[in-house]
C-alpha cells in the first residue's frame, strides 16, 4: 500500500492504516477454498449480485486509517461503564465495533458478547505504514455499537502535513500555523469570514488547555464568520455533547450546527469553564 499520501510537491502525509486479516485456515472452516469462492459468498450474504461491489466493501472494512496496535485496541474512555471503541475503514460510512468482554476484545459482539477475536501471538506485526492483526473468524460487516467519540478537529491531513503536527515544546508554546486552504477544502473543513482570510483557521499548539495532544484549531472569523468541518462516522444512537475551547475576556460568541441544525444557545467564548455542556443529540 501506499507508504505516503501527496497533496502537492512538497506536501505529503504519512499514510498509517491497521489492516485486520484472515487466514485460509478461517476461510476454510466457511467453506471458502478461493477468490471466486469468496466472492459468491458475500454476494449471498449482503444480498448483491455485484461481484466488484461486495469484494470492494469486505476489503475496505478490514482496513482502518487509525494507527492501532493492540494497547489501542485496548484502550477505553474510563469514564463509561461498558468498554467499547469504534474503529473507522476505507468504507467511509462503517465502523468497527471492539469490545472488551470479560478482559477480552471482541469485534463486532453480539447481543451474547461473541464476535471475532484476534488469533494469539498473530497480532501487532508490524508493517512499513501500520499494524497486521490476525482474526479468528471472518469480519463482516455489521452496525456499530454507539461510544464514545473524541472529534478531534486537528485530526485531519491538511493540519497533519504541517511539520510541527503534535510536537509541543515550551518553545513553540503558543504558535499558530497556518494550514493549505485547497487541501483542507478537499477534506471538508471550509470557513468563510467577512472580510475573507486564507488564515482564518490555523494550527494553535497550546498546553495546560484540557486539550488532546497539546494541540486545538484557531479560528479567527471577525465580526461575521464560520467554520465547517465534516463529521466522522459515528454509530446511530444519543451522545451527550462536550464542547473544549479557550476562554478569552476579548473573544466573542458563536453556536454549534450539526448537519445544518442549530443545537446550541450561543456559547460565550469570553466567560465560563473551558468545557461547554451543549445536550443530548
Amino acid at each position: 500500500s501506499r507508504y505516503e499520501r501527496k497533496f502537492s510537491d512538497v506536501v505529503s502525509v504519512r499514510d498509517y492504516k491497521t489492516v485486520f486479516i484472515e487466514s485460509d485456515s478461517v476461510f476454510r472452516v466457511a467453506g471458502i477454498h478461493s477468490l471466486n469462492d469468496l466472492v459468491e459468498h458475500l454476494k449471498t450474504r449482503y444480498q448483491s449480485d455485484n461481484r466488484a461491489e461486495v469484494l470492494q466493501k469486505f476489503m475496505y472494512y478490514h482496513v482502518s486509517k487509525d494507527l492501532k496496535d493492540f494497547q489501542a485496541l485496548g484502550t477505553f474512555d474510563k469514564n463509561v461503564e461498558t468498554k467499547v471503541q469504534n474503529l473507522n475503514t476505507y468504507d467511509a460510512t462503517q465502523l468497527i465495533s471492539v469490545k472488551d468482554v470479560k478482559s477480552h476484545l471482541v469485534f463486532n459482539a453480539d447481543a451474547d458478547g461473541k464476535g471475532v477475536m484476534l488469533v494469539e501471538g498473530q497480532y501487532d506485526k508490524i508493517a512499513n505504514n501500520g499494524y497486521l492483526h490476525e482474526l479468528d473468524g471472518i469480519l463482516y460487516l455489521a452496525e456499530a455499537e454507539p461510544a464514545v467519540v473524541v472529534w478531534e478537529l486537528t485530526d485531519y491531513e491538511c493540519f497533519r502535513a504541517l511539520s510541527l503536527y503534535q510536537k509541543w515544546s515550551s518553545n513553540d508554546d503558543g504558535k499558530k500555523l497556518e494550514i493549505d486552504r485547497e487541501m483542507a477544502k478537499a477534506e471538508g473543513v471550509t470557513w468563510k469570514t467577512v472580510p475573507d482570510d486564507d488564515a482564518a483557521l490555523r494550527y494553535y499548539l497550546r498546553s495546560g488547555q484540557y486539550f488532546y495532544e497539546n494541540d486545538a484549531v484557531s479560528m479567527s472569523l471577525g465580526y461575521v464568520g464560520w467554520a465547517q468541518f465534516k463529521m466522522p462516522v459515528i454509530a446511530k444512537g444519543k451522545y451527550k455533547v462536550t464542547l473544549h475551547s479557550i476562554r478569552y475576556d476579548s473573544r466573542g460568541t458563536a453556536k454549534l450546527a450539526i448537519d445544518n441544525q442549530i443545537i446550541s444557545a450561543s456559547l460565550n467564548f469570553a466567560s465560563g469553564s473551558y468545557t461547554a455542556d451543549i445536550g443530548t443529540v
